[in-house]
């Protein structure tokens, strides 16, 4: 009677939870190591996607689905951010300074010289200028690849926590940890304080969207239209204002906070929604997009990848595909599943099973359009089997129950 009831109760759950599947954080941390799970940084080129991490550099070309160790030259493996240009990799670390690769990540070599504080906060890059904030307070700007850096520093406007950089025009934007938001518009040589309408100075975070720049911090959002001289806040909804991270996609903007989670904008941040189905860590770090992909670093759960699509952001083709092409049974499961697949495998698949607290249980690649998969270790209850077949993405679920 017992198991009639639990089959019964776990039945339910699963067809009233169909949605999960959908509009979720799916973890991807195939090839991340345990000591790399503090994910601080993203950075995209074509289809290379960087992550740089507590435990170094990690490189992926599939979007996430596999990550590869890339730390060979590095002295410090505390990443805290990496910026592209070309076929130039620089990364910031946090203790070593400043580090570039030419071949994509392969090899690095240290870029230090000028560099007195190298507790490296932030980087950017404009046409061939890299600019570097430190922890120190310190600015620094390099025209030469980083061979040689000139310090910048911000004067009067002294703050220990230069936290993040964005460039528009000959406009530098610094937001600083404890002074809110400085501006430059003579790369460095003089700095003006622009925080009229900001509640708090505590600033993690700033990004340029049209003729709006947007900051996130202890404060919450901020959005400014007049480069920076008034700020207005923009907190609806935001259940958590400690800001870490901001992207923009469109109109869309995600904002990852300290304990909150991921929210998202679709109105100019006048509205704001969580949106954290799925995700077993909610101090996010960092963010980044790319192939129609939402991508989210965590401060102990690692990466974690979303579609786009799943958000209601419609312009982004739909990869993923849930329909008789993709076939489990039988359900429920007391010990293996049978998949099967009905479409040709022209290119290397693999089939990945996670539970609800996004554990995987399973990863292996199949061979053939029908596999039976063990699940004999596998404890009571509902289950999400990803199927990665090239650039296409087949989802299900399955109830375990014994």
């Amino acid at each position: 009677m017992k198991k009639v009831l639990l089959i019964s109760t776990l039945i339910i759950i699963f067809l009233l939870s169909n949605e999960f599947i959908f509009a979720q954080w799916i973890p991807y941390n195939n090839g991340i190591i345990a000591n790399a799970k503090h994910v601080f940084a993203f950075a995209i080129s074509g289809n290379n996607i960087f992550a740089g991490t507590g435990g170094g550099i990690f490189h992926s070309t599939d979007n996430g689905d596999t990550w590869v160790e890339k730390n060979e030259g590095l002295t410090s493996l505390l990443i805290s951010d990496i910026a592209i240009s070309g076929n130039n990799i620089f990364a910031g670390t946090y203790g070593r300074g400043v580090f570039l690769s030419t071949d994509n990540g392969v090899s690095w070599t240290e870029k230090n010289n000028g560099i007195n504080n190298p507790e490296i906060m932030t980087l950017a890059i404009s046409d061939i200028n890299i600019f570097v904030g430190s922890e120190g307070g310190d600015f620094y700007i390099s025209n030469d690849t980083g061979n040689n850096w000139i310090s910048k520093r911000t004067g009067s406007l002294y703050y220990p926590y230069l936290n993040s950089i964005v460039i528009s025009g000959n406009h530098i934007y610094v937001g600083t940890g404890g002074g809110g938001i400085i501006l430059s518009t003579d790369y460095g040589n003089n700095w003006s304080i622009k925080n009229s309408g900001l509640t708090n100075y505590w600033i993690n975070s700033i990004i340029i969207s049209g003729v709006s720049v947007y900051a996130g911090g202890q404060g919450g959002i901020f959005c400014s239209s007049n480069n920076g001289d008034s700020w207005t806040s923009k907190t609806t909804g935001l259940t958590d204002t400690s800001v870490n991270r901001i992207v923009i996609y469109g109109n869309n903007i995600f904002a990852g906070t300290y304990r909150g989670g991921i929210f998202l904008s679709t109105d100019n941040g006048n509205s704001w929604s969580a949106k954290n189905e799925g995700l077993t860590g909610l101090f996010i770090r960092s963010f980044a997009i790319s192939g129609g992909y939402i991508f989210t670093g965590t401060d102990t759960s690692g990466i974690f990848r979303a579609k786009l699509s799943d958000f209601g952001i419609e312009d982004v083709s739909d990869e993923i595909s849930n329909n008789d092409d993709f076939i489990l049974f039988p359900i429920p499961v007391t010990d293996k599943i049978q998949l099967k697949l009905n479409f040709d495998l022209s290119y290397k698949s693999r089939v990945t099973i996670f539970d609800c607290l996004g554990k995987e249980w399973l990863s292996q690649v199949i061979n053939s359009n029908r596999s039976e998969l063990n699940c004999s270790t596998f404890p009571n209850g509902i289950y999400f089997c990803v199927v990665k077949c090239g650039s296409k993405v087949y989802t299900g679920k399955f109830v375990v129950v014994k």
